[in-house]
This record gives structure tokens, C-alpha cells and sequence, in this order.
């Protein structure tokens, strides 16, 4: 975060994708960097230290976005957050339907997902888009 903090202009946000493994590394310890201002937490094993997800979450400032596919191995919890999203700490939940934790056959939808979770594409100096428009990525 220090490159982020020297390099970076003020009006820059930082996001964060994290996927499987580093979507929970991240849910245990991105509260630590107040620079993060949104993260997208892609199929995180939230069944593995369940108490160090919610109490990070919990302390997160930023907005938080958890994506779990209907048939990811954490689908039960996904759905106890998706019901209630102060339970997980979370901002906002999504399930996305007939999706697994490798997004099998979904490779498209996988790479939209900061596109339509992080990335504001009215404002390219805030983190949007910057790369013309195409199927994946529409502006």
C-alpha cells in the first residue's frame, strides 16, 4: 500500500478482487488498509475461520461485496448472508445461479465481475473503465 500511497493522485480509490483463498485472506485482513474503499469477494472457503471472516468484515470501513455461486462448497453461508447482511458483516451479497467455484463454463461472467461490482465507468478517474467498449465490458 505504500507504492498505492506515493504514486497514486488523491482522487484515485483502491478496489480490491479477491478469489477463493485470497477473497478470505483479504476478508481476515483488508480493514488494516483504510486506502481500500471497495472490495469484491469472489467464492471465498468461508467455512475455514468463519469468527476471523466476520470480525474483519466487521471492522471493514469500505464497501464489500461477497459473490458466491449457487454451487460453490460455501453456498450455505452465502445464503445466511444473502437473507441477512449484517450477520456477515457484508455490504451487499450476490448468488449467481448454476455457477460453481471455478465458474465452469462461465468464464465470461467471471470477467465481468469487476466491471459490474468495482469499476465506475461514468468516472474513469475514480477507478472506471478505461478500455473501449467490447462484449465483455460495454460502456
Amino acid at each position: 500500500m505504500n507504492t498505492v500511497n506515493e504514486n497514486m493522485a488523491d482522487n484515485y480509490e483502491v478496489s480490491f478482487l479477491g478469489f477463493s483463498a485470497g477473497a478470505s485472506f483479504a476478508m481476515f485482513h483488508a480493514w488494516k488498509y483504510p486506502e481500500i474503499k471497495r472490495m469484491l469477494l469472489v467464492n471465498p472457503p468461508m467455512m475455514v475461520n468463519l469468527h476471523k471472516t466476520i470480525k474483519g468484515i466487521g471492522k471493514f470501513e469500505g464497501v464489500s461485496t461477497l459473490i458466491i455461486g449457487e454451487r460453490d462448497q460455501s453456498i450455505g453461508l452465502g445464503r445466511i448472508f444473502e437473507r441477512d447482511t449484517k450477520k456477515g458483516g457484508f455490504d451487499n451479497v450476490v448468488i449467481l445461479p448454476e455457477t460453481d467455484h471455478q465458474f465452469t463454463g462461465k468464464i465470461d461472467k467471471f470477467i465481468e465481475l469487476p466491471f459490474s461490482y468495482l469499476i465506475d465507468r461514468q468516472n474513469p478517474g475514480n477507478g472506471g473503465s478505461l478500455l473501449p467498449p467490447c462484449s465483455i465490458h460495454p460502456q
